[in-house]
């Protein structure tokens, strides 16, 4: 009954059906698997506990009984609980006897001291187990303070002195000599850990800081005085980062010296990336801004002044000061506000505001547009947080009118951008503010600087104000739109025969200012309307947005007419326009530089084509036969007809006609890219066949391609390139396999590189044809010493070399002798072996002793046939068996291995293999996937998995930063295998055994520790 977790016999329920029907239907009982439980599971461990100690059982007696299986872990841990309250000497024996006798298991004494470490007042008998029996043995230490989590068991290892003893752990003799024999490779590093004063000593500091991060909460006090009076030990300062950068609560004062003695950097240092000292800041933000202020101040101001206008903010920056805004907006404004203001004071610049005798000045390093913020461009994010802090404060007005009394008069235009986009949200309140502003501007000639977004600011302010003021004040608003100028209206370009030729913006921001008011306002000033439709005639197409940015001048290409225009556009129209925009059009560029030209419009016209194929095809057959119709529109339209997936026998006429005609260069390989549809419907003819041989034995010396690294890539780019990409690929046509072949019999000795490496690439294409006449080619083509021209042979190799292996022996000679070439070539070689043409693994082998690229190219190609026709092939698992000693760039070959062919059904076959790379080093630098495809198979195999596990090291602490590295997946496998055992009990005992010795000594690694005390949990 105990055994199975009963605390009453099944039968006691025969006369209580009704009463167990209402427990049931209330959801105090729950039924599963024909047992019952309480709906809370801490009162049924209470009952049980409760009956076990109250009938006298032996605790000792039934974890032997129970062979100290996984299984009565909760029994133990809820009886040693029920000890601890009804028979207090007797809990302390138990206690006593289960950490120190070797009879029991170490994952019951983990659960015992676990479970001891979570009391929250010990008494001091429990004091004294702790002495003397836990805290001398390290292993138990570990496991007992990484659990203690309360004031009391902490304050006893502090009046212990037992964090002063870890830190200052001292080298052994015993230290010393292992040492020795692992320098002198007597043993392995991970051979006796507990010798390894490196790792025992960062155990040790690393439990301290365990401890410490644990009970800061509640012990931060006690904590900080115990580390004032500790001396110092080697590696203080990591230690202190760590903790430091922990802790959650900085409320306590005598935090922030140590912040600026461990986490504030150098002077020297950027800062920008230090993810730590950011996130730290953002905890002490709550406590203490005026700190974090003072620590970020001089960062920020050293950014802007190194790299100006450039400055920006790394994510951790830009993290913490929306923090700082979020928490303390007012004080965030005060702060970031007062860098704005210093530096625009710092990088000023007057500019044209000089030139027009005005005492405004503008900054360098702040943008000139302030809304279109991106958050990690310094001058951007600035703005932002103070025009949003602004905006949100317009309607605190005692707040927002001694801000603007504050600085109407700056003579500062960013300071006064901030001002006038805070009036622009609440005009209504501040309507006598505004005219003031503008005056104020106004007076010091700030209306007559470049046009800028300072500008664009002001009639916008102007535009949605005006309407408040009487006629009078509209009269002075008036006379200032008037008074609107541009110092730089006039502009001299290049024109023909290289002479200068004047241009001029006149009166064009004038015409912004005017054309942004309301139309009725501005329709009751005869003068402004007179002067706005003058200035509208001049620039018709003006939008009232636009402006010129003193910085940085972005502007967009479009086509050359609205888009109305295209959207009305008759068959005639484009005629016309086509042959306006013809190969003579020149842009104005100066002008109308948003305008496109031939270009554009052909784009254009290759949109109305595609939409509307049918419509365009007579159109296009038309201007086919006008010479004046430049190439590039009937390209386009070509192309926009392919894009459409039209008829192929019409395009065909189109196309032959558009290829009759004198192409350049560029429309020549657009012709020879069409080609791929004709290619794909399988309709190329003779003629289309005909245009492609033509270009492809036209040989020039322009735009030939030699020694580059990439032949392949840049044949797709060239003309003649692509040409041979094409022919080869219509070898579907038996009527083209004359000109084909003889065209490219031609060229064999073709001096562009990009050419012969098109061809060599293709030319499987033609076995079909003629095999014998497309090998003669082959031949011909790698007779060269040109590696990157040999690369582009593997692929038709691998199909010439099943009839013709000896003629190509020097070809694999060449793969064997150039290391450049075991890249993918070496997949050849292997595949001679794995074949049977190299029976004596002749070339095989001298090609492994070339180099690693060459071991690794067999394995891949070993991985890629391992599993031919279902069956393995044992040449291929030869070659994973061979490189098991490897070194480690052969890992990551092998775990791909696992990950891609390892499968459930194929366990057995590769069984002898996984019991070899189960001990190899390449398994246990990339264990990941292994340990992952055994978990899968662990069910169905788990005396095999077993034994597997049984050969590998856990030992060696995975490295975060490595690939393949575990995680809980050893302590996920070995319970699974433990659970699958006992599935069938009798029959595997021995192998039970076995697995819980495994599981023990998991248990004992601290890398492991957690995962397998979170897997017991679940269990």
């Amino acid at each position: 009954m105990y055994e199975q977790q009963q605390i009453i016999t099944i039968n006691l329920f025969d006369g209580s059906t009704r009463e167990l029907s209402y427990l049931k239907s209330n959801s105090l009982l729950i039924e599963s698997d024909r047992e019952l439980q309480f709906f809370h599971q801490t009162f049924y461990d209470y009952t049980f506990s409760r009956q076990f100690v109250e009938s006298k059982k032996s605790l000792e007696k039934y974890i032997k009984e129970n062979s100290q299986s996984l299984y009565v872990r909760s029994v133990i841990k809820m009886v040693i609980e029920y000890y601890r309250e009804y028979d207090h000497k007797e809990y302390i024996r138990l206690l006593r006897v289960l950490v120190t006798s070797a009879s029991y298991r170490f994952h019951l004494k983990t659960l015992v001291i676990s479970s001891f470490a979570t009391i929250k007042k010990p008494t001091a008998d429990e004091m004294n187990i702790a002495s003397k029996y836990i805290l001398p043995n390290f292993n138990y230490a570990q496991l007992f303070i990484s659990e203690v989590h309360s004031s009391g068991w902490f304050n006893f290892l502090l009046d212990k002195d037992v964090p002063s003893n870890y830190f200052l752990y001292s080298e052994k003799w015993y230290h010393r000599l292992y040492k020795k024999l692992v320098l002198k490779k007597i043993i392995s590093v991970d051979y006796w850990p507990d010798y390894n004063y490196k790792k025992q000593s960062t155990d040790r500091v690393t439990l301290n800081l365990r401890l410490f991060v644990s009970n800061s909460k509640d012990n931060i006090e006690a904590i900080l005085n115990y580390l004032i009076k500790i001396p110092e030990f080697e590696g203080k300062q990591n230690f202190m980062e760590h903790f430091l950068t922990d802790i959650d609560h900085w409320d306590n004062p005598k935090l922030l010296p140590l912040f600026d003695i461990y986490l504030a950097p150098e002077d020297s240092d950027t800062v920008k990336d230090n993810f730590w000292f950011y996130h730290t800041l953002e905890k002490i933000i709550v406590h203490d801004p005026i700190f974090v202020f003072n620590k970020i101040k001089k960062i920020i101001l050293r950014d802007f002044d190194e790299d100006g206008m450039f400055a920006d903010f790394s994510h951790d920056q830009v993290t913490l000061f929306e923090k700082i805004n979020e928490i303390h907006p007012d004080k965030s404004f005060d702060f970031f506000f007062e860098i704005y203001n210093s530096v625009a004071e710092e990088t000023r610049f007057a500019g044209s505001y000089e030139e027009v005798g005005s005492v405004l000045y503008d900054s360098y390093t702040f943008s000139s547009d302030i809304e279109d913020a991106e958050n990690e461009r310094a001058d951007f994010f600035l703005q932002k947080v103070l025009v949003n802090y602004i905006k949100s404060k317009v309607k605190d007005y005692p707040f927002f009118i001694t801000f603007f009394n504050k600085y109407k008069n700056s003579d500062s235009v960013s300071i006064l951008k901030i001002l006038i986009l805070g009036l622009l949200e609440y005009t209504e309140l501040y309507k006598k503010e505004i005219l003031d502003l503008i005056k104020i501007i106004y007076l010091k000639n700030g209306f007559s600087a470049s046009d800028d977004k300072f500008q664009f600011y002001l009639r916008n302010l102007i535009s949605k104000s005006i309407s408040m003021y009487d006629s009078y004040d509209k009269e002075k608003i008036v006379e200032i739109l008037l008074s609107v100028k541009d110092p730089h209206e006039m502009y001299s370009f290049s024109g023909k025969e290289s002479r200068n030729e004047f241009g001029s913006y006149y009166g064009k921001k004038k015409y912004l200012f005017l054309d942004i008011l309301p139309k009725t306002e501005r329709n009751s000033f005869p003068v402004l309307k007179k002067t706005h439709m003058e200035l509208q005639r001049r620039f018709p197409d003006l939008q009232i947005r636009e402006f010129r940015n003193n910085r940085v001048r972005w502007s967009v290409v479009g086509a050359p007419l609205p888009s109305k225009a295209y959207d009305n556009m008759k068959m005639q129209d484009w005629k016309k326009t086509i042959l306006k925009y013809g190969d003579t059009y020149i842009r104005k560029r100066n002008s109308h530089s948003s305008e496109g030209g031939k270009t554009e419009h052909c784009r254009a016209f290759g949109d109305a084509v595609t939409s509307n194929p049918e419509k365009f095809y007579p159109f296009l057959a038309e201007l086919l036969k006008d010479n004046n119709v430049s190439a590039d529109y009937l390209a386009s339209g070509i192309e926009a007809l392919i894009k459409s997936n039209f008829d192929t026998e019409m395009l065909h006429t189109l196309y032959k006609q558009h290829i009759s005609r004198k192409l350049d260069s560029v429309n020549s390989l657009h012709a020879v890219r069409n080609i791929d549809y004709f290619i794909n419907h399988k309709s190329v003819d003779a003629e289309i066949m005909t245009f492609l041989c033509e270009l492809l034995l036209s040989v020039t010396e322009s735009n030939m391609i030699k020694n580059s690294k990439d032949l392949l890539n840049a044949s797709l780019n060239s003309l003649r390139g692509a040409a041979a990409h094409r022919i080869i690929k219509c070898s579907y046509d038996y009527s083209l396999q004359e000109q084909i072949f003889s065209t490219l019999e031609q060229i064999t000795e073709d001096p562009d590189d990009s050419v012969i490496a098109a061809i060599l690439y293709n030319l499987a294409y033609l076995n079909n044809f003629n095999l014998e006449r497309s090998f003669k080619i082959f031949l011909k083509l790698i007779d060269t010493d040109n590696l990157e021209i040999l690369k582009n042979a593997f692929r038709p190799a691998s199909y010439f070399r099943n009839k013709y292996y000896e003629e190509m022996k020097p070809f694999f000679n060449k793969i064997i002798e150039n290391e450049e070439l075991h890249k993918d070539g070496g997949i050849l070689i292997a595949l001679n072996w794995f074949s049977g043409f190299d029976k004596d693994k002749i070339c095989f082998n001298k090609f492994m002793s070339k180099s690693s690229t060459a071991k690794l190219e067999i394995l891949r190609t070993a991985e890629a046939n391992i599993f031919t026709d279902g069956q393995i092939d044992v040449k291929c698992l030869d070659v994973f068996f061979h490189f098991l000693e490897g070194d480690k760039e052969f890992s990551s070959a092998y775990a791909g291995f696992v990950l891609r062919k390892f499968k459930r059904s194929n366990f057995k076959v590769l069984l002898p293999f996984m019991k070899k790379y189960a001990q190899s080093e390449v398994y246990n630098n990339e264990p990941r996937y292994f340990l992952q495809y055994l978990l899968k198979c662990s069910k169905d195999y788990p005396i095999e998995c077993l034994d597997l596990v049984r050969k590998m090291n856990f030992k060696r602490v995975p490295n975060v930063q490595q690939r393949g590295r575990y995680d809980s997946e050893p302590v996920q496998l070995i319970l699974s295998i433990y659970s699958s055992l006992n599935n069938h009990f009798k029959n595997n005992k021995k192998q039970i055994e076995v697995s819980l010795n495994i599981f023990d000594s998991m248990m004992k690694l601290d890398h492991l520790r957690f995962s397998a005390n979170n897997a017991l949990d679940k269990l």
